[in-house]
């Protein structure tokens, strides 16, 4: 059914990225599918870092990376999981990560509502337009 699968991670939202991750790893076991975490480090926060020092800013990546594998070392019956740290606009990084792996499948849970997202709207909204794939959106 499904071969490769992406699931955006918000390290600082890890109630909602764990109905996404259970429910990743149920499809990626039924379906036999690679899995493939990722998080994504807002510019803002990889610039102000960077200006302090460029090894800041690698620390900052390793750090998430590490965060992201120990999710994925807690998922059970999973298969295999790649884990990968972007940097940008979430929406971008979460498609062009798609595209990247070849990913049919994305899994992703809804932040909490913002007043914003009704102007700008959501990540998941613009991912869920511009997908090249299905998206699959996980509620608590």
């Amino acid at each position: 059914m499904y071969r490769k699968i992406l699931v955006p991670v918000d390290l600082h939202e890890s109630g909602r990225s764990a109905v996404a991750l259970a429910a990743a790893a149920m499809l990626a076991h039924a379906s036999d599918a690679s899995l493939t975490l990722l998080t994504i480090l807002s510019d803002w926060s990889v610039l102000a870092r960077a200006e302090r020092s460029p090894i800041t800013t690698r620390l900052l990546f390793e750090s998430a990376h590490a965060r992201l594998a120990a999710q994925g070392d807690r998922m059970e019956n999973a298969g295999p999981v790649t884990c990968r740290v972007e940097s940008g606009f979430a929406y971008r990084a979460i498609l062009t990560a798609a595209r990247e792996i070849g990913a049919d499948l994305i899994i992703i849970a809804p932040p909490p509502a913002r007043w914003t997202d009704a102007i700008f709207g959501t990540t998941v909204s613009r991912v869920s337009r511009r997908a090249q794939c299905s998206v699959l959106i996980v509620r608590d």
